[in-house]
């Protein structure tokens, strides 16, 4: 299992902090079977590239054990879901399409609001 130095995990597989280097990080819900998932993964690839280092993107698969523990916890109930996190841990945004970059980078909370595509 690979871990992410923005992203640890208890021992149950579960979240246990989003944040580390004082950066925003973008949780990326997903199936492999899901029509929309595959839909949208380049615009969440070209908002990883836009964020640099600036920002992270962890991508997990809601079937591996890591996604499926992660989605309960976040109350995740369908995919694609993208759960946005400021630069402290705060949940600052959530929807079904890549948030903007404007919103990963700022500090404005929009939680709970479908975002649409720009």
């Amino acid at each position: 299992r690979r871990r992410r130095a923005d992203v640890r995990f208890g021992r149950d597989g579960g979240l246990v902090a989003l944040t580390s280097g004082g950066r925003p990080v973008v949780i990326a819900l997903s199936s492999e079977m899901c029509g929309v998932c595959l839909a949208v993964k380049p615009a969440a690839r070209h908002l990883a590239s836009q964020l640099g280092t600036r920002a992270r993107i962890v991508e997990l698969r809601v079937l591996s054990n890591i996604g499926r523990v992660t989605a309960r916890a976040l109350g995740v109930e369908v995919t694609p879901t993208f759960v946005t996190f400021d630069a402290s841990g705060n949940e600052i945004a959530r929807g079904q399409f890549p948030p903007r970059l404007d919103l990963v980078l700022s500090n404005r909370s929009t939680s709970h609001h479908h975002q649409e595509p720009k």
